[in-house]
């Protein structure tokens, strides 16, 4: 009898997420100093961990930041095909999207003026809800 080893590839990973907190600086430092992530400074009023080489998070003041009220999310990354795909099927099934957090409904997709910041760098992104409510956005480096 033999046995197959199958090697799973995910189309698409975990890139980042923001996370709210009542002192940025503590938290980045229980992140780095408890579960070994790494301190990268701060970038547009968060504080950024890396995790692993594919994901980081972003640690903000719960009240403060203009990034306090719908900035919420879960973001993925993907190659380009495995995105353009998404974006297809967002408009096949009338599913609202947008080019950024504060505008997930505008039915923009990607610029070149609307790149974010994710784990690897800036990318093109699309944001859109799910059936609950939950922000997601999509990436492509």
């Amino acid at each position: 009898m033999s046995a197959f080893l199958f090697l799973i590839v995910p189309a698409l990973y975990f890139d980042h997420t923001i996370i709210p907190s009542r002192d940025k600086e503590s938290s980045a430092k229980f992140y780095e100093e408890i579960l070994g992530f790494e301190g990268l400074g701060e970038v547009e009023g968060m504080r950024e961990v890396r995790m692993n080489s594919a994901t980081i998070l972003f640690l903000m003041d719960s009240d403060s930041g203009p990034y306090s009220q719908g900035s919420r999310h879960y973001a993925f990354s993907t190659n380009r095909k495995k995105f353009d795909q998404i974006i297809a099927k967002l408009k096949a099934s009338g599913i609202p999207y947008g080019d950024h957090w504060k505008t997930p409904d505008n039915m923009k997709g990607p610029s070149r003026k609307t790149r974010a910041i994710g784990a690897k760098g800036k990318g093109g992104s699309v944001y859109f809800k799910d059936p609950t409510g939950n922000l997601l956005q999509i990436l492509t480096y």
